[in-house]
């Protein structure tokens, strides 16, 4: 791969399906926008990769969203209070993992899908001295106001929100206003708006005349 390709390291987590969709949208939106070119792009799931407790942390988080959804705004608050992407105690036990993954991959930028990784990362590229070369994007995934403190970090180079209710909610966490840009949620390229064309192509499909305008009808 050449020197000037760029490579694009995202974190995530298969903490519900959120960060994970948002991950392959961007992925997929990476592979449209350089077609043709020379480009890297990696994604991690750095919560239950980077130590076997916070791997159980994960299994525990998805059994309480599949089984007691109830009790989401207890784990919420929990969260909220307890603040485990600021503690020593998950820093030290992720801090092998996440160096490594610097050494192994040498990311151009990093992007954060999740709100528990940026503060490890943002920290690790202080130590490695790699804060003013390495940029750290993060794609809030939590459109509403009102959402967990982890996404807000000082050290995040650019945030990209959904809307307007997002980017007040950073503010009011404290994120500088000129480092928050309303992009809208990352959707996969296959979500496109549908048109003529593809319509034709869905009648043909299903054995029908492309030409001619077609409405189903269910009987119950």
């Amino acid at each position: 791969m050449p020197q000037s390709a760029p490579k694009i390291l995202i974190i995530s987590s298969d903490t519900g399906g959120g960060h994970r969709s948002a991950a392959q949208a961007l992925v997929e939106g990476a592979k449209r926008f350089w077609t043709g070119k020379s480009y890297a792009v990696r994604v991690i799931k750095a919560v239950e990769e980077s130590h076997h407790i916070t791997g159980k942390l994960v299994n525990v988080y998805n059994w309480i969203l599949r089984n007691r959804q109830h009790w989401m705004k207890y784990v919420y608050w929990a969260m909220n209070r307890i603040r485990p992407e600021t503690r020593e105690f998950v820093y030290r036990r992720c801090l092998g993992y996440v160096s490594g993954q610097f050494e192994k991959w040498c990311p151009h930028i990093v992007v954060s899908v999740h709100p528990l990784t940026q503060h490890i990362f943002a920290r690790i590229l202080k130590e490695l001295k790699l804060a003013e070369q390495i940029p750290l994007v993060t794609v809030v995934t939590d459109p509403c106001y009102g959402f967990w403190k982890g996404w807000a970090c000082d050290d995040v180079t650019l945030y990209l929100v959904a809307n307007e209710d997002a980017r007040r909610q950073l503010i009011d966490y404290g994120v500088a206003p000129e480092k928050i840009k309303i992009s809208g949620m990352p959707v996969h390229p296959k979500f496109h708006e549908l048109n003529e064309f593809d319509a034709k192509n869905a009648r043909e499909a299903f054995g029908l005349e492309a030409e001619k305008f077609t409405i189903f009808v269910k009987q119950t």
